[in-house]
C-alpha cells in the first residue's frame, strides 16, 4: 500500500493546500523525499524542511475509515463506542509500528487495525488535535 498523509501547516494554522498561481508569481507545493522528508517548492526554488523546522506536521492515513466512511488519520480525535455501548473519546497515535489508541480511562492500548476488524468497536472521527484541541481528552 502506498503511504498517504495530510500535512498541518503550523505557520498558517491550517491543512496545507498547494497553490498553483504561477501566472501571479505564486507557487507553493510540498514534495516528499524517498525517506519521507518534506521539501517546499516555491517560485524561488526547492527548500528542504531543515530550512523551516517545525513548520509542517505529517499526519499519516491509517488505511481505515470510520462508520461514516471518513478516512482516519494519525492525530484524529475519535469517539469510540464498544460493543457494550460504552463510549470513549481519544486520539489516534502511531506507536510500535501500528496505529493505536491509548485510552487513558482504562489504561489499555488498542491496535485499531485488529480491533476494528473484529467488530469490537465503532469509530467516528469527531475532529483532530490541530483544528479541535478542545476535544483532546
Amino acid at each position: 500500500m502506498k503511504g498517504k498523509c495530510r500535512v498541518w501547516d503550523k505557520q498558517n494554522n491550517k491543512w496545507f493546500e498547494p497553490t498553483y498561481e504561477v501566472y501571479k508569481g505564486n507557487l507553493e507545493e510540498l514534495l516528499f523525499t524517498q525517506s519521507g522528508q518534506i521539501c517546499l517548492r516555491t517560485m524561488d526554488g526547492i527548500s528542504h524542511e531543515s530550512l523551516f523546522p517545525n513548520r509542517f506536521i505529517k499526519s499519516y492515513y491509517t488505511g481505515l475509515k470510520d462508520k461514516n466512511g471518513k478516512e482516519i488519520y494519525e492525530g484524529d480525535v475519535l469517539q469510540i463506542t464498544s460493543e457494550f455501548g460504552k463510549s470513549y473519546i481519544d486520539v489516534v497515535q502511531f506507536s510500535n509500528a501500528a496505529f493505536v489508541i491509548v485510552n487513558k480511562d482504562i489504561v489499555q492500548m488498542y491496535r485499531i487495525n485488529e480491533d476494528v476488524q473484529k467488530g469490537m468497536f465503532v469509530w467516528e472521527v469527531i475532529g483532530n488535535i490541530y483544528e479541535n484541541p478542545e476535544l483532546i481528552p
